[in-house]
């Protein structure tokens, strides 16, 4: 698996996971957004664009 389907991969579970119980609140996203910007598995992954499709 590439590096970027790996961090995509990533990415849309941790997006499933928090739309499980029907419902994505700002505390999650902006949670999302932390991770993302701090932990080195999505170093380089622009996560705007995905964010905005879901």
């Amino acid at each position: 698996m590439k590096n970027t389907d790996f961090k995509t991969f990533l990415f849309k579970s941790a997006v499933m996971a928090m739309a499980c119980d029907g419902d994505i609140a700002e505390e999650e996203i902006n949670e999302i957004k932390n991770i993302v910007a701090n932990e080195i598995y999505f170093m380089g992954y622009d996560f705007e664009e995905p964010l905005k499709a879901i």
